[in-house]
């Protein structure tokens, strides 16, 4: 399993819709995480519940003192989560 993750202010992902030739947009979040994650056949749950755990620990965002102190739990973020089975190519 593969995750690039990346803190962001706000991000959306769109797709495109083949019958009106135009992008939709599809989720979008605010103050959060975006997660490029990446799945392989050996892929176990032990794995899954290894890397949601890490990330969930990631003490990334500011707190009242602007030092990067509190996880995503601690300040209410939201994620968006993609499937990007590229970052498994050779």
């Amino acid at each position: 399993m593969r995750a690039l993750l990346q803190r962001c202010l706000e991000s959306s992902v769109s797709i495109m819709d083949e019958n009106e030739k135009e992008y939709k947009l599809k989720e979008k979040i605010e103050n959060g995480f975006v997660i490029l994650l990446g799945v392989c056949d050996e892929d176990t749950d032990e794995d899954i519940n290894k890397l949601v755990d890490k990330i969930s620990k990631l003490r990334v965002f500011e707190d009242e003192n602007n030092k990067m102190n509190l996880d995503i739990y601690s300040v209410n973020a939201d994620i968006l989560l993609i499937s990007q089975f590229t970052l498994y190519a050779d």
